[in-house]
């Protein structure tokens, strides 16, 4: 290897950091400031989490100040509508319910305002069920309470419901619930918030005549017993508890009122009596001397005061679709049968049918107006409620049978006293019933609408059917039917002005429409006889009468035992529903 090729070899020279003291002394500062920084942010933090523990303090003082004062506010209430002088309901819809405002409690005040729980408006005359809205303020936080009742009237005049409203399936001869028939309140309906049972039964209290399968739903039902109202609280509970509903004594049922007399003619050559077709708008009254009809898929609209005397057999036929849009009247002096169709009430108005023959509703719906047009036949009991029961009542005076079948859905009553009811295949009624033989078979359910118990009934002690002794009133067993003789007759006995559902007015009185200047006539003067024509039995007759009463025997008053008495019935009488989510007054 030549000189020139040969690799000489090199010294590795050791390499190290040097380190500046200076930038030492910079990172040292750096770090604390950091630190300085870090410590700061969580002193602000811990500030910060101070002042908002000291914020919610005071906010939950002042909740839980509201708080109190809404619940003692809710006491004050019950008992100022429990007097007779703070719950005069003209003065209360006059003040928009207000019932008290800016009511000092502590630190706090309070508001109390009384709602009508079937409108969602202030309380008034006509109110029976109300919710009490009671509202708590304290620095600026807002809590309210609510309970739900029925209105008492400690100085009202005594009224009697004879028409049996208060029971949601009532039998004179047996009852029979078969299957997995069901029996409950109507869960839409705005006062099944009060939760109060539902009633049911045969008229004399028997057991021996009510055949229940052991399959049937019976949710929140009491059971119809004669023996001795409830002394107190405690009774009552136990009373509840047994499934019971006891009353001093047997129910008196009273007939439907009978249809003025019709003569009838036919044709020389002994025709039948000619009918009539119901089509289109109809604006007028009809008494034909035959049958009538509403042709299959036909549309019939029946606007204003309606009156129509059916010499023979009223039939919807299929497909058919009847609109009631003002107060109707029908008497049928032969059958009714409504097949697979649609009759719906719109709101404000009624519809009364009086049969005298059979009834035989299949596949149909008859009631409210549907303001869900998807609902169709709901029989589950989830149906709206679009004006409950009260906007529609099927009357039979006659021993027939009344039949609803085939999935049928009725929203309304059906008082029938000497005929027979079967419910059967599906069907469903909203509202209650009344008849000589009951049966719910299997699949079917009636779902009760508490709107129609006044509490002026039998189940109420404090109605004008008992007396202080606790005996029903010997003039009640005198009404034989629901008409205007039998009623003013027990008026004018008893010093108790007698009611019925206002679906009945125009069947009560004599079947035909109320002439506001007949019911003037014969039951004294002034404007409570004319405030309507189909509802001035159920407003302005009993004013009427009442006044007839005032006028021949003087002004009646309550005495104060049965004042005691009526305050203690509602001095419980009132359900609370809680308190809402606290908010600020600004919120």
């Amino acid at each position: 290897m030549s000189a020139s090729n040969t690799v000489k070899p090199t010294h590795v020279r050791s390499c190290y950091l040097r380190t500046d003291p200076r930038a030492a002394r910079g990172s040292a500062v750096l770090m604390a400031l950091v630190a300085v920084g870090v410590a700061t942010l969580l002193g602000l933090s811990l500030a910060a989490t101070r002042d908002a523990n000291v914020a919610a303090s005071h906010n939950l003082a002042h909740a839980a100040s509201a708080r109190a004062a809404a619940a003692g506010a809710m006491d004050v209430a019950m008992s100022l509508l429990a007097d007779a002088e703070s719950s005069d309901p003209i003065a209360l819809a006059e003040a928009d319910g207000v019932l008290f405002e800016q009511l000092a409690i502590g630190a706090a005040t309070a508001k109390a305002r009384v709602v009508d729980l079937s409108t969602g408006l202030a309380a008034g005359p006509d109110s029976d069920a109300v919710e009490l809205v009671v509202e708590g303020v304290s620095g600026g936080i807002s809590q309210i309470a609510r309970a739900v009742g029925r209105m008492p009237r400690p100085n009202a005049a005594p009224e009697a419901d004879l028409d049996c409203s208060e029971f949601a399936l009532l039998a004179i001869g047996r009852l029979s619930i078969e299957g997995d028939a069901l029996l409950a309140l109507w869960p839409n309906a705005p006062l099944s918030v009060l939760a109060e049972p539902v009633a049911y039964g045969v008229a004399d209290g028997s057991r021996g005549r009510i055949a229940c399968s052991p399959n049937a739903s019976l949710h929140g039902t009491v059971a119809l017993r004669v023996g001795s109202f409830a002394a107190d609280d405690e009774t009552r509970d136990e009373h509840l508890a047994e499934k019971t509903l006891f009353i001093p004594e047997a129910i008196h049922v009273p007939m439907t009122a009978l249809p003025r007399e019709r003569t009838f003619e036919t044709d020389a050559e002994g025709d039948a009596r000619a009918g009539a077709t119901l089509d289109g708008y109809v604006a007028f009254d009809m008494s034909p001397q035959g049958d009538m009809r509403v042709p299959a898929r036909a549309a019939a609209t029946l606007r204003g005061v309606r009156e129509f005397d059916v010499g023979g057999d009223l039939r919807i036929e299929r497909g058919a679709s009847v609109r009631v849009e003002g107060e109707t009247a029908f008497v049928v002096r032969g059958d009714l049968i409504i097949e697979p169709s649609n009759v719906e009430v719109a709101a404000g108005a009624t519809l009364s049918i009086l049969v005298l023959g059979n009834v035989t509703i299949e596949s149909a719906y008859l009631g409210g107006e549907r303001s869900n047009p998807e609902e169709l036949r709901d029989g589950t009991g989830r149906a709206a409620y679009d004006g409950g029961a009260s906007r529609v009542s099927i009357l039979v005076e006659g021993n027939g049978d009344v039949a609803i079948s085939e999935g049928s859905v009725v929203k309304g009553e059906i008082y029938a006293p000497r005929a027979d009811v079967a419910l059967a295949s599906r069907s469903a009624i909203y509202g209650r019933v009344l008849g000589a033989d009951v049966e719910l078979r299997t699949g079917t359910a009636i779902f009760y609408d508490p709107a129609l118990d006044s509490r002026r009934g039998w189940s109420a002690r404090s109605s004008g059917i008992w007396t202080d002794a606790g005996t029903a009133q010997p003039a009640i067993r005198e009404v034989e039917r629901l008409s205007l003789d039998d009623l003013t007759r027990f008026a004018a006995a008893t010093g108790v002005s007698p009611a019925v559902s206002p679906t009945f007015v125009p069947v009560s009185m004599d079947s035909h429409v109320v002439d506001a200047e007949a019911v003037e006539a014969r039951n004294g003067s002034g404007t409570n006889a004319r405030e309507g024509r189909v509802r001035s039995f159920a407003r302005g007759i009993v004013r009427a009468i009442q006044t007839q009463i005032q006028n021949s025997r003087g002004v009646w008053s309550r005495d104060s035992e049965s004042r005691e008495m009526q305050r203690e019935e509602f001095e419980n009488a009132f359900t609370s529903l809680g308190f809402d989510v606290p908010r600020g007054i600004d919120e």
